[in-house]
């Protein structure tokens, strides 16, 4: 039932909006838009019986050569079935004010893109318009006139259309005349509205600019949700848009001999439950989903027989076939009309523009059905149909309500890594993964997806996307269509390029062959958020998880230090992160559970939220360390460097090693206060700590102080003792920096480049220290390949070496 909206609307319109998508992209990439929307006018003049006339005129202009390139072919979706479409003209503007006509036998017609690889049955069409000698600086003019006299709601008419910010706008005058006997509802956000008269009509206009696009950060609702928008319909409420809907399905709902002969074959027997269970499992196993849109079919379902012989269907289908086979065992169901994406409000202006999906209800047994889903298990439904607003479609008893929320104990997630470290710095490992409730049909479709690539590469592409160099493993599923309350998969990794944690390297716990979300991710919203997300709304569901993960080093290595324990705990979460050792074995165990009565998150649970994730995601980037296990014991070699007289580093007489003053300094180090960081370090060396604990930590920590010479020095005797890791190289090169030996300063960065390809910290230091060193061109070249691997890396470096 996807695109609802397209069939019942000017489908040019919302080309329009589908054609703004690279521009807003080019806008974020190049902050500049590479094209803008000139004018974007449109004059709609509807009958009363619902048929409605659009002329649409459009200019757009290319600010650039990628802009021409996106706009030099322009889309223009229309439904076969219900519209006409004529290009009235087209022409080629160039900057110089000459137009070059398009020969208008060269507009093409053909499938969208997405209907010709997903196999959706669809009478969606796009017309197509090549601009012919079309640059930089010209202009697409085109207008267009779609026609749809045959409304799918006869005597209503609805309509909707967004205005992403992202995109450049310099002129949008909409306008819809209709008569004074089928007067609109009107619904706007954040755009000018007039309405008038016109003898016998009424003409209702918007006006909307924005020259300048903004740009937007990730969002985690639909732009039907919070863009600029306009909605209009002449229906009185969404009892009358429900009743609507169920008037065109009712005369499918009749059992057929040939459903009722079914029904009793799969159901013969059993409580209500039990039959619709059986039902239910024998719908979503047999009739396989298929996207349809052809014409009326956009909201009216095929006939029950037909569905039963093609074995597929749309989500109408389903819910048809569905809702007969119940009757047919004398269990009474209706249809619900819901959003099944990020849509998470009604418009006030009833229409379907969020309402793209049809589910089941059976109100006896008080349990909601998605039998379009064939991998979601009886009275479970998809994470994004709970709790939102929806509409009953009946005859008697149609209506908007809300969905329930997921309820706590439905859904859970647990995962379980078990992994060791190699003396080569090879990991290898297992991870286990398993859910229940609505995460299990999550964690289904990761299996149906390892079924289509293949075990190893499936293994391969997820710890790619993980980050982990050089990986390889198997991921073997469990039969996505055995529909029980949990579902497994089972993965073992082998990942190399940890050989600088044998060298004393602050690392945080690998996570192995992970396909579930970290402990306390994406349940009440994302783990890491920037300023600008944090107080976007999101969704967030009553739900649990845990995870175990151990790391074992060689012999001879151990843990000395266990991080500290992680407690958060507000009005609606827990988490707690508990560490444990033995041995050469580190081990942690997450938990987290959320209990909410909304679906979405905003406002000051959404704040609460957002810093109980910051400090979650802090816990997760706490480092562990290891050691050879003699480096522990063994009191150091060399005696620690006289600290200049000004340095802050008090002076302590030699005592029993104190690892607890190493545990400090490591604690200070990760909280990025070196000051404190370098003066426990020392109290560690001066007390009898081995070299090898000490000197790589306490380089690093006086680097980022004015005491450059010093750090200097301890850092060279750590390359020396341990032959250095990238951490250790990097501080001396900050040392060096700072002491204006910036050719020195290069080839640490060099180096910790050479180990660490993909570190854009690195880069960039590199970068800054060939710049100083008198190597502009390589400088410059350096920082903006740290810029794009991340766009925000100046933040991490310190502010002697940001350039």
């Amino acid at each position: 039932m996807q695109g609802l909206i397209r069939c019942a609307l000017g489908a040019a319109v919302c080309g329009m909006v589908l054609a703004g998508a690279p521009i807003a992209k080019a806008q974020e990439q190049k902050q500049r838009p590479a094209a803008s929307i000139e004018a974007l006018n449109s004059d709609i003049k509807v009958t009363r019986d619902g048929a409605y006339v659009q002329t649409l005129h459009v200019e757009l202009k290319a600010a650039n050569e990628a802009g021409a390139m996106q706009i030099s072919r322009v889309n223009m979706p229309f439904s076969a079935g219900l519209q006409t479409i004529e290009v009235v003209e087209a022409y080629t503007e160039k900057s110089d004010g000459r137009k070059v006509p398009v020969d208008l036998s060269t507009v093409f017609e053909q499938l969208p893109q997405q209907a010709a690889q997903s196999g959706m049955i669809t009478d969606q069409r796009i017309k197509v318009i090549f601009f012919p000698q079309f640059s930089a600086g010209d202009k697409a003019v085109y207008t267009i006139k779609i026609a749809s006299p045959h409304p799918l709601f006869p005597g209503e008419f609805f309509l909707g259309q967004a205005f992403p910010r992202a995109i450049a706008y310099k002129d949008v005058r909409q306008s819809i005349t209709a008569p004074k006997a089928m007067e609109l509802k009107v619904e706007s956000h954040d755009i000018e509205f007039s309405k008038s008269e016109d003898g016998e009509n009424l003409i209702y206009r918007w006006h909307y600019a924005q020259p300048v696009p903004r740009k937007t950060g990730p969002v985690f609702v639909s732009p039907l949700d919070h863009e600029p928008r306009f909605f209009v319909s002449t229906f009185k409420d969404y009892t009358a848009l429900g009743k609507a809907y169920a008037e065109l399905s009712a005369p499918k709902k009749i059992v057929t001999a040939k459903a009722q002969a079914l029904a009793d074959k799969i159901a013969a027997s059993g409580s209500h439950k039990e039959q619709a269970q059986k039902l239910y499992e024998w719908v979503v196993h047999n009739i396989r989903y298929v996207a349809i849109e052809l014409g009326q079919g956009s909201f009216v379902p095929h006939d029950v027989d037909d569905i039963l012989t093609k074995g597929y269907g749309d989500c109408k289908d389903h819910d048809l076939l569905l809702q007969v086979l119940l009757k047919a065992k004398g269990i009474e169901s209706e249809s619900i009309l819901i959003n099944a994406s990020n849509a998470y409000t009604l418009t006030e202006a009833p229409t379907f523009a969020q309402l793209d999906h049809v589910i089941t209800h059976v109100p006896e047994l008080s349990i909601y059905l998605d039998a379009s889903v064939p991998v979601a298990q009886f009275g479970v439904l998809p994470l994004t149909e709970y709790g939102k607003p929806m509409v009953r479609a009946t005859l008697k008893t149609a209506g908007a309500g809300t969905m329930p929320v997921m309820p706590f104990g439905l859904s859970s997630m647990r995962t379980v890594t078990v992994q060791k470290l190699g003396t080569d710095g090879t990991i290898s490992g297992t991870t286990t993964s398993t859910a229940t409730g609505a995460y299990a049909l999550s964690l289904r479709l990761v299996g149906f997806v390892i079924q289509a690539v293949g075990s190893e590469k499936a293994a391969q592409i997820q710890l790619a996307a993980r980050g982990f160099k050089d990986g390889k493993g198997k991921l073997n599923e469990d039969p996505p269509l055995a529909l029980s309350n949990s579902y497994k998969i089972n993965g073992e990794f082998t990942v190399k390029g940890w050989e600088d944690v044998l060298k004393g390297m602050g690392t945080i716990m690998p996570g192995g062959l992970r396909v579930l979300p970290a402990t306390g991710d994406e349940i009440m919203g994302p783990m890491y958020n920037t300023e600008e997300t944090e107080a976007e709304p999101t969704a967030c569901f009553s739900a649990s998880a845990e995870e175990d993960v151990s790391l074992e080093v060689p012999q001879g290595f151990v843990f000395p230090f266990v991080p500290p324990n992680s407690d958060v705990v507000t009005p609606h979460l827990k988490y707690a992160a508990h560490w444990t050792k033995a041995g050469n074995r580190i081990s942690v165990h997450r938990s987290f559970a959320s209990h909410i009565d909304t679906a979405l998150c905003s406002g000051a649970v959404r704040k609460e939220v957002a810093e109980a994730m910051k400090k979650i995601a802090a816990s997760y980037d706490t480092n562990i360390r290891t050691l050879p296990a003699s480096a522990v014991t063994i009191s150091k070699t060399e005696p620690a460097p006289q600290a200049a007289p000004s340095a802050p580093i008090t002076q302590l007489a030699a005592a029993t090693p104190d690892l607890a003053a190493v545990s400090k300094g490591l604690k200070h180090l990760d909280g990025g206060e070196w000051v404190e960081a370098a003066t426990a370090f020392e109290k560690a060396s001066r007390s009898g700590v081995a070299d090898a604990s000490v000197l790589p930590y306490w380089c690093k920590a006086l680097s980022r102080t004015e005491h450059a010479s010093e750090a200097s020095d301890l850092c060279s005797r750590a390359i020396k003792l341990s032959g250095g890791n990238t951490e250790v190289l990097e501080a001396r090169g900050i040392a060096l920096f700072k002491q204006g030996k910036y050719a020195d300063a290069v080839g640490d960065f060099e180096q910790a480049v050479k180990l660490k390809p993909r570190n854009a910290r690195y880069i960039y230091e590199l970068g800054a220290a060939k710049s100083r060193a008198g190597d502009a061109e390589g400088g410059k070249s350096d920082i903006l390949k740290a810029l794009g691997i991340n766009d925000e890396v100046a933040k991490f470096v310190p502010r002697a070496l940001r350039l």
